[in-house]
């Protein structure tokens, strides 16, 4: 609500929920997908999502789920 005065045309509204998920549990949720997929598949479950952990290797050994920003993306650090 606090956004919409200065964007009154926009209709592009969050839902009142946000579930925070790690990029592990996503790992493991959608294993067979990239990551851009289990991004996608999270979205069309939850509706909207923060993702905690981005850039860091997976505990299986897997590579990090992205790299896009690191240093922006590290929601350990910045979250």
């Amino acid at each position: 609500q606090i956004l919409l005065p200065g964007h009154p045309t926009s209709s592009f509204r969050l839902p009142k929920e946000i579930t925070f998920i790690t990029a592990e549990e996503l790992h493991a949720k959608y294993p067979t997908l990239d990551v851009h997929g289990r991004e996608d598949a999270a979205v069309c479950e939850y509706r909207a999502i923060f993702i905690v952990g981005m850039g860091w290797p997976m505990k299986d050994g897997s590579p990090p789920e992205e790299v896009r920003a690191p240093a922006y993306d590290d929601w350990n650090l910045n979250g």
